[in-house]
């Protein structure tokens, strides 16, 4: 027969177990979270420079600076 003290120890032992996987779960998350941070970091730098490529081409085209000029 189990005894109580032994039982204690048990529920004991599975609640340190608990403790350690949500330990490591909040770990993984925060790695996670992270580098879907640094992801979204970087694309939005992309979108910058695109856009500012994009926006040095068109003021140095010809047609733009004619429209510029009948404004």
């Amino acid at each position: 027969m189990i005894e109580k003290n032994e039982v204690l120890q048990m529920l004991d032992n599975l609640e340190q177990e608990v403790l350690k996987l949500e330990k490591k779960l909040e770990s993984q998350m925060d790695m996670e979270k992270l580098k879907v941070t640094r992801q979204v970091e970087m694309d939005y730098y992309h979108l910058e420079r695109k856009m500012a490529l994009l926006e040095e081409k068109v003021n140095k085209s010809v047609s733009y600076r004619m429209l510029q000029s009948f404004a």
